[in-house]
């Protein structure tokens, strides 16, 4: 997500909010798997309303230990 207009920013901080709030109050850390997916999950211009959206995704200009 890229934070270049205060709508994403915004929409980030939802975001966050709503996952805290998960792990919070549903989710034990243990159970936790984070990976990076799609960027067409905040594309407007492509319909994100398909399976594979959530799929793990490798980018080349991000590299991490997951």
């Amino acid at each position: 997500m890229v934070l270049n207009s205060p709508v994403n920013f915004i929409n980030l901080i939802s975001i966050l909010l709503r996952f805290c709030t998960i792990l919070q109050d549903d989710l034990p850390i243990e159970l936790l798997i984070i990976y990076p997916v799609s960027k067409d999950i905040y594309n407007p211009k492509v319909d994100s309303d398909r399976p594979d959206i959530i799929y793990k995704v490798e980018y080349n200009e991000r590299k991490m230990d997951y």
